[in-house]
């Protein structure tokens, strides 16, 4: 069976559990989370370079407070108790069994970081560009994770608030850091089709490189990584062959 609860790897479903069929409108979710940050954080670098490093501090801040309640609070995922109806817990060699079980932090429930992802990039959003309409949609991303992560039983309502409270000490620390917020200038060197392009590319970069530390897909997760390069090169190249060689 996967391994239980929400780490840096992604979330499990129990096949018995029967609120399984809430993950169906995002199959795969563990392959989302991580390319989704990576891009957005991309985008950001690409459209708001003057707020990018706020955001980039905020990110990096927040694994701090996550660390220390996951430290001082070990939880296991609520779907390894037996009377909720989520499937059976796990047996020792399914947490032992495997280099990646013992690797797994499996009882890092008390802070949703996959919650506090989702979250940061729809804020983020809103506060780089209020009027886009595309910003507001991200605010269904933070919506759905909730309902996936709580209604598959790998976490608890209150791990989300505590994801979302690392994200908000996080943005404090960069207040901090930063001191006072630029003005909103969003921009890209490139149009709007070469700037999705190089995001992209960093999300496959992403995707690949979680599953070459983690083992799975190797060949897929290989090509990804080649594909990504392409891709987030991909601008830079067409501006280079663009411009006229200099005498």
């Amino acid at each position: 069976m996967p391994s239980p609860g929400c780490g840096w790897s992604g979330c499990s479903t129990s096949t018995s559990s029967p609120l399984s069929s809430v993950s169906a409108p995002v199959p795969g979710y563990d392959n989302v989370h991580v390319p989704a940050i990576f891009a957005f954080l991309a985008a950001a670098r690409l459209l708001a370079p003057d707020r990018y490093p706020r955001l980039r501090t905020t990110f990096l801040l927040s694994f701090l407070p996550a660390v220390v309640v996951i430290g001082i609070y070990p939880l296991a995922p609520p779907l390894w108790l037996p009377e909720l109806g989520l499937g059976p817990p796990p047996a020792d060699s399914d947490l032992s069994g495997t280099l990646r079980a013992l690797l797994e932090n499996s009882t890092a429930a008390a802070a949703s970081q996959h919650f506090g992802f989702a979250l940061f990039i729809a804020c983020a959003s809103l506060w780089l560009a209020p009027r886009s309409v595309l910003a507001w949609a991200t605010l269904l991303y933070p919506a759905l994770v909730f309902v996936v992560i709580v209604g598959t039983g790998n976490h608890y309502v209150l791990d989300c608030a505590v994801g979302a409270g690392t994200f908000l000490l996080g943005a404090v620390g960069a207040r901090i850091v930063h001191g006072r917020t630029p003005p909103s200038r969003t921009r890209s060197p490139w149009p709007a089709g070469w700037t999705a392009v190089a995001v992209s590319g960093y999300a496959a970069i992403a995707w690949g490189v979680e599953k070459l530390a983690s083992g799975e897909h190797p060949v897929a997760a290989a090509a990804a990584v080649v594909m990504g390069v392409g891709l987030a090169l991909a601008p830079r190249l067409r501006d280079r062959l663009a411009t006229p060689a200099q005498a």
